[in-house]
């Protein structure tokens, strides 16, 4: 409320309002989705250089309900593009008023496909990278792009301020939404491939009681926390143990990565996965 009484002050309380109803609409249409997926929406927060829906199944989703949710703030920011053209076309809008929330809608549509984590783009990245490089290497990937984004707006700052002598804070804003996003993402793959370890009797059913296979090959001497960086979404993995050499030294297959892991914690070589199980 002070944010809108402070707006109005200065002549922008249509803006900050239309604003804050295009960012509503984009988190709309994400919980729209997220519930049509069977997903439960703890929050959502509206803030003038933002949105966020807070779903917490999101984490452990599958890559393709994920892309699901992820695609349907774009694309319901760019419909109402698309309806806002109309109105303006048949006289039922200001054309002025028309004028600025298409540029917020086409804005928020087209910079969420950037593919950098926190955006959707970024989410939509990883899904469609997750079954090829491994969930958590395909986080990695879209975090690293975030901060650069992040180090990119805050760049472009303060070129503005250098150039100008003119401050935009809405770039500082975004460049810190950013970063703090990408970084709050960053820990959450080894967590995510866990529980899909755990929960693969799940995975099977989802399934029809089949997975594809994935087969890997891991140095003896790497840690196991390797491993679960490169571990695909909807597969079951085989896991070749190689010695210094290349040479394979065994086999073995997730049960015997969990048991490691519990047993020896996730520092430990590769080679432990050749221990029997007790």
């Amino acid at each position: 409320m002070a944010i809108l009484a402070l707006a109005a002050a200065g002549g922008l309380g249509r803006e900050v309002i239309l604003l804050l109803v295009a960012l509503a609409a984009h988190e709309a249409a994400h919980v729209a989705a997220a519930t049509a997926c069977g997903l439960e929406v703890e929050r959502v927060e509206i803030l003038p250089f933002g949105g966020m829906a807070r779903i917490p199944g999101l984490a452990a989703a599958e890559p393709a309900v994920e892309a699901t949710v992820a695609m349907a703030g774009p694309l319901g920011s760019l419909v109402l593009y698309g309806l806002t053209t109309w109105a303006r076309d048949n006289a039922w809008l200001d054309p002025h008023i028309a004028a600025y929330y298409q540029a917020v809608n086409l804005a928020l549509g087209a910079a969420n496909l950037v593919p950098a984590l926190p955006l959707d783009g970024g989410r939509l990245a990883r899904a469609w990278l997750a079954g090829r490089m491994g969930y958590g290497r395909a986080t990695l990937a879209v975090v690293r792009a975030g901060y650069a984004a992040a180090v990119a707006l805050a760049a472009g700052g303060a070129a503005l301020w250098a150039l100008r002598g003119t401050i935009e804070p809405g770039a500082f804003v975004f460049a810190v939404f950013a970063w703090d996003g990408a970084r709050r993402e960053r820990w959450l793959p080894d967590l995510r491939t866990w529980r899909d370890l755990l929960g693969r009797g799940k995975a099977f059913a989802a399934r029809g009681g089949a997975l594809g296979v994935r087969p890997l090959a891991v140095r003896a001497d790497a840690p196991l926390q390797g491993l679960l960086r490169v571990i695909a979404p909807g597969r079951y993995h085989v896991i070749w143990v190689l010695d210094a050499e290349g040479r394979v030294m065994g086999e073995a297959d997730e049960a015997a990565l969990v048991a490691a892991l519990q047993r020896d914690g996730p520092l430990a070589p590769a080679v432990r996965l050749l221990e029997p199980r007790s």
